[in-house]
């Protein structure tokens, strides 16, 4: 416990702003969801530049092509 006194807080929104700072798009999804492993997410970048979902469905939709 005493290791955790000075440790610095949570950065997630620093970290969501330098990555909008260089032009990416941050993505929203749940820390953790129990039956989705990461190898279930996998979409290379080239496969949805340029793409906007409008809902969940349709990004699973398009991870299925």
């Amino acid at each position: 416990a005493a290791d955790n006194e000075n440790a610095r807080p949570h950065t997630s929104l620093k970290t969501e702003e330098a990555i909008i700072e260089l032009g990416r798009t941050v993505l929203p999804h749940p820390p953790y969801i129990p039956d989705l492993i990461p190898s279930d997410c996998h979409l290379s970048e080239d496969a949805i530049r340029g793409k906007s979902f409008r809902s969940d469905d349709e990004f699973s939709e398009e991870k299925k092509k």
